[in-house]
């Protein structure tokens, strides 16, 4: 268990962040309801969560009938899935256990899995396969955990493997996993979708008092919803609670960050259900560099492009508004995302190191890693994950990563006034493909 911290202790870290988010909620709530004016007052994180659950619940239908992700596309999905066999199989190695349990965690359209399914079969039915790779596939017993209507699709694309898969319907945003459970933990672009709040900090000129904000979505009876700053400052409580999941904010400079309480959340459910020489290994759009911390949009697209900073919504200035409208105007055919900031101090707090598995953006990871120096030599000759070993070793622990991932967002305007920022297409353009 990374830190020498018990599932126990993880399971109640993940509890104290849900109730630090439900006593966010009931704040912002509470002051919407006081007043002559009548309206909804509601965190950024909340309705964000709101619309994921809601484009997830319902079965979003991935790959050839809506956005894709390297998983989906059939020139990445063969080296996505090896990457991933790759890092299991090089802690499979160090223990060699006979039931090696493994959990996708957010399985998206069930394609990674398939595949993998397949290069097993692949593997045993290879009379030149070795006895260790194939008592490696024989180990590997499969789970995954996602939304009811998610599975529904997953079962449908493994087919005859869905025997083989033991499903969890429930969502890891709100819901622990089994217990030290897994020998490994992996899931591509799931970090993103967890909740992201916004708080910002502005120091008094007269006074030079340091004063907190959070972001929240003030909803008229007119039903015009728009961004408001709603003062935390005189409530200490909600401030020290605060700063039990992340560090003293009085020592942070004026500006605007993104409270990351559903990526940990995420980590501490994750890293509790493993076993205590479990590893999890994690792909996704990350953040490592200071200079690259920001809020505005990222998403997938339709046609499989990568990834697109969404300039268009340059006249919004509020970070949950552009989250928020680009959310509701794509509704289901465009997963829109923050990325999530990695930092030393988040890499010490779970475990984890920051890395890559290739050179594309979504191949940035964070893993936790089980494996003995005598077996590099073994695993960079191994005939079937060899090559893609070493590829993983060039890429290990290359990025350079940030002090702390709490570090200053800045504004979309002023990104595409200093860097030039560009969409990759037009948002008109997507809306005409469908």
């Amino acid at each position: 268990m990374p830190n020498n911290i018990t599932p126990a202790e993880r399971q109640l870290q993940f509890k104290n962040i849900l109730k630090l988010q439900e006593r966010i909620d009931n704040f912002l709530n509470e002051k919407g309801d006081g007043g002559a004016e009548k309206f909804k007052l509601v965190s950024v994180g909340h309705e964000m969560m709101r619309l994921n659950s809601n484009f997830y619940e319902s079965g979003v239908r991935l790959g050839d009938e809506s956005f894709s992700t390297l998983a989906t596309e059939s020139e990445n999905k063969r080296d996505l899935a090896m990457s991933f066999l790759t890092v299991i199989y090089s802690n499979w190695i160090y223990h060699k256990k006979t039931n090696f349990d493994v959990l996708e965690v957010g399985a998206g359209s069930g394609d990674l899995m398939k595949e993998i399914f397949t290069i097993r079969d692949e593997v045993m039915a290879s009379d030149s396969s070795s006895e260790q790779h194939k008592n490696f596939f024989r180990s590997l017993k499969f789970n995954i955990v996602d939304f009811a209507q998610m599975i529904q699709i997953q079962k449908e694309k493994l087919g005859k493997y869905k025997e083989e898969v033991k499903f969890i319907e429930h969502d890891i945003s709100k819901n622990l996993l089994p217990s030290a459970s897994y020998d490994f933990v992996y899931g591509n672009e799931i970090p993103d979708t967890q909740r992201v709040d916004f708080l910002e900090i502005k120091t008094d000129k007269a006074t030079g008092e340091k004063k907190y904000f959070l972001r929240g979505l003030k909803t008229s009876e007119s039903c015009e919803t728009k961004e408001v700053l709603v003062n935390i400052t005189n409530f200490p409580l909600l401030i020290d609670e605060i700063e039990k999941n992340i560090y003293p904010i009085a020592e942070l400079k004026d500006g605007v960050y993104k409270l990351q309480f559903g990526f940990h959340a995420l980590m501490h459910n994750i890293n509790q259900s493993l076993k205590p020489s479990g590893s999890v290994l994690l792909t996704d759009y990350f953040d490592f560099k200071e200079d690259l911390s920001r809020k505005d949009l990222a998403f997938a697209g339709a046609d499989g492009s990568s990834f697109i900073d969404i300039t268009q919504f340059i006249e919004i200035q509020e970070p949950g508004m552009q989250l928020i409208e680009a959310k509701k105007c794509f509704g289901g055919f465009v997963d829109v995302t923050y990325s999530p900031n990695v930092g030393s101090d988040t890499c010490k707090l779970f475990g984890v190191v920051a890395t890559a598995l290739g050179k594309d953006d979504r191949s940035k990871a964070i893993l936790s890693l089980k494996i003995k120096e005598e077996d590099v030599g073994i695993l960079e000759s191994d005939v079937l994950f060899g090559a893609s070993f070493k590829e993983f070793v060039e890429n290990f622990e290359k990025n350079e990563v940030m002090k702390e991932e709490l570090s200053p967002c800045e504004s979309l305007r002023k990104l595409v006034e200093i860097r030039g920022v560009t969409p990759i297409f037009k948002l008109e353009n997507i809306v005409k493909k469908q």
